[in-house]
């Protein structure tokens, strides 16, 4: 019964005033952001027979995706504090669209990776801006809305590759991709019919210089707590990144999975990210922000040191949940460093942070590949291992802030 009037009171909190319908949109933007971005491990196999490149390449291509949306995270920020929320986000579906139909429609490697950029750098203008409204509209229950709308985005995660991947085996990898598309079309409706024009104050307020603004996001980094909590954001985004892109292609090749279980596992790791992310807001609010990033952290890094030295189904299946619960850190630490940003140069400063983090994580996919075509997959896996350590030291030398 206590369980039932919490979830009665979140949800009535979460929907009250009309703000639901904003929740509801930008979640379904982040399944289809998130859910878009796993497509392409899915690929990887056909994609690398077509264009006749190795495994180390095609990480490399799946870094270019993550460095699109690590550099698109500081503009979209920027442009958010300009020209107002709404805009920004309906834009970056539009260019997400516009990259999806270029990697469709790709002849030759060349163009197909560059179109990949295209996309990531629309679903990066996407990013920065939907955390940060859902900062500004739910305030102090921003990290259940974070963690909700992440959660839906990893719905996304699941049934965007699984799809993907039956389209693949009957028609190809192109419309592995393109059939994603319709949903594009009708979110960006739904963004600019629901979205406020502004969730925040303009930059600058009247005085709107951009030497000013720049001034004020640099002198916001000086911050020792801003410092050690972008080292951790970092060092987990480098193990989800690295992860995600490999571990289908783990294990088939490595512990001799068929690709279908292999399929499947990688689903399983997505469930294990919906349960943290789930469980971020209540954690968060029980043993505050710090313990929670330095938990979500210390439960998903073992399991990662531990999957390459065990071979049974039985075992791998728990490691590669338990691997997932990492999604629990990233809705709390975006709550978290946002305390720490002044509301009116708010989208700036978290596309720093965001550009910062996910600029670092790109280099998981082509440093796991390198290793891979190497024959040292298993130590591809150890170091991303290893860099989860440095997300838990970082964290636990942070201040504590209020629940």
């Amino acid at each position: 019964m206590v369980i039932r009037e919490r979830l009665q009171e979140t949800a009535s909190r979460l929907w009250a005033d009309g703000t639901g319908w904003i929740l509801v949109v930008i979640s379904v933007g982040w399944l289809l952001s998130l859910g878009t971005r796993l497509i392409y491990p899915v690929l990887i196999p056909e994609i690398t027979l077509e264009f006749r490149i190795d495994y180390a390449t095609a990480g490399i291509t799946l870094s270019v995706l993550w460095l699109g949306y690590a550099l698109m995270s500081l503009p979209g920020g920027v442009l958010a504090d300009r020209v107002g929320e709404r805009a920004v986000l309906t834009g970056a579906l539009l260019v997400g669209v516009l990259g999806i139909a270029l990697v469709v429609t790709a002849p030759v490697f060349g163009v197909f990776v560059a179109a990949t950029f295209v996309l990531g750098s629309g679903l990066g203008l996407f990013g920065t801006t939907g955390t940060t409204i859902l900062a500004d509209v739910y305030d102090e229950g921003a990290t259940t809305a974070i963690g909700l709308s992440q959660v839906v985005g990893n719905v996304g995660t699941i049934l965007l590759p699984v799809i993907a991947g039956l389209l693949v085996a009957g028609i190809g990898w192109r419309l592995g991709l393109a059939y994603v598309l319709p949903a594009f079309v009708v979110v960006i409706a739904g963004l600019w019919l629901i979205v406020p024009h502004r969730t925040s104050p303009r930059a600058g307020g009247a005085d709107s210089s951009w030497r000013r603004t720049i001034s004020r996001v640099g002198a916001t980094f000086v911050d020792r707590s801003l410092v050690l909590i972008i080292v951790a954001m970092s060092s987990l985004a480098f193990v989800y990144q690295g992860l995600t892109g490999f571990l289908p292609v783990y294990l088939i090749d490595v512990k001799a999975l068929s690709h279908p279980l292999a399929s499947v596992l990688f689903g399983l790791m997505f469930v294990g990210m919906m349960i943290g992310m789930i469980a971020s807001g209540p954690v968060a609010h029980r043993i505050g922000k710090r313990n929670a990033m330095i938990g979500f952290a210390a439960v998903s890094t073992p399991p990662v040191l531990a999957l390459p030295y065990v071979d049974s189904l039985a075992a791998i299946v728990p490691l590669v949940m338990c691997a997932g619960l990492m999604g629990g850190f990233f809705p709390v630490s975006m709550t978290y460093v946002i305390r720490f940003i002044p509301d009116d140069i708010q989208g700036s400063v978290f596309g720093v942070v965001r550009t910062l983090f996910n600029g670092v994580g790109v280099l998981g996919p082509p440093i796991v590949g390198l290793l891979a075509d190497m024959g040292y997959f298993d130590v591809g896996i150890l170091v991303l291992g290893g860099v989860g350590i440095l997300a838990i030291g970082s964290s636990l030398f942070l201040p504590r802030i209020p629940r």
